[in-house]
C-alpha cells in the first residue's frame, strides 16, 4: 500500500479531533412586570428578556452558563432541546432534579 493511501485511509479520522466552539452565557433569573396575553402580571425573565434568551451553539459546542436566581423562591430550569451529554440527571421532566435555591448562583457546563 503507498503512502498516499495511507493518508487517505486516515485523513477521514482527524474530523473527529475537531472539538467545538466554548460558549459562555452569564444569565440574571429575576421578576419583572409584562403583558404577555395583553394583561399585565408578573413573569420570570432571565437578562430582563421575556422570552429568555435564545441559545445559539452546534453539535460539540461546549456550554458555560452561570444562572445568577435572583428570585425570592427556588427557581427549576430545564433544558429543553439540549442534548444533556455528561448531566444526563438534568435532562429529565420537571421534579426530577432540584430546583436552584434563591439568591444563589449555579452552573451548568455541558
Amino acid at each position: 500500500m503507498s503512502p498516499f493511501s495511507l493518508i487517505l485511509l486516515y485523513l477521514p479520522s482527524l474530523a473527529v479531533l475537531v472539538d467545538g466552539k466554548s460558549l459562555s452565557y452569564d444569565w440574571t433569573v429575576s421578576f419583572s412586570h409584562r403583558a404577555p396575553l395583553a394583561l399585565p402580571k408578573q413573569v420570570i425573565v432571565i437578562n430582563d428578556q421575556f422570552p429568555g434568551p435564545l441559545l445559539n451553539a452546534t453539535t460539540n459546542d461546549v456550554l458555560n452558563i452561570n444562572v445568577h436566581n435572583n428570585l425570592t423562591e427556588p427557581f427549576l430550569m430545564t433544558w429543553n432541546g439540549l442534548q444533556m451529554r455528561r448531566n444526563s440527571w438534568q435532562d429529565g421532566v420537571q421534579e426530577t432534579n432540584c430546583p436552584d435555591k434563591a439568591k444563589k448562583t449555579w452552573n451548568l457546563k455541558e
